[in-house]
């Protein structure tokens, strides 16, 4: 009986839907101004799923940090359109700047 429970739990989970929030940092060395981290925010924002974008930036360090707020459904199907981690090295690379290292945080509900 206590089986069926959790086969029908695990089974629930499996075809649930829910959006997942999940929180990318991405740090990077950098010099950089106001225009440049708002121009970074503003690409990244168009980014599939992004729902919030935020860089830390420390001139002292010269390094930085990009923040990323992803919302997104689980994976249905191979043609689903996901958010891409790698467009965050794209975008940090774009402008000139080295990316250091990917760190990822699931938000659970």
């Amino acid at each position: 009986m206590l089986f069926l429970f959790f086969s029908a739990s695990f089974a629930q989970q499996l075809t649930n839907n829910n959006p997942i929030k999940t929180i990318y940092y991405y740090s990077f060395n950098a010099v950089m101004d106001a225009s440049i981290i708002d121009e970074m925010e503003k690409e990244v924002q168009l980014l599939t799923s992004v729902i919030e974008v935020k860089i830390k930036y420390k001139p002292e360090n010269k390094t930085a940090q990009l923040i990323v707020l992803v919302k997104e459904r689980r994976r249905n199907s191979e043609g689903d359109l996901l958010f891409q981690p790698t467009d965050l090295k794209h975008i940090i690379s774009a402008h000139g700047f080295l990316p250091n290292e990917l760190t990822t945080e699931v938000l659970l509900d």
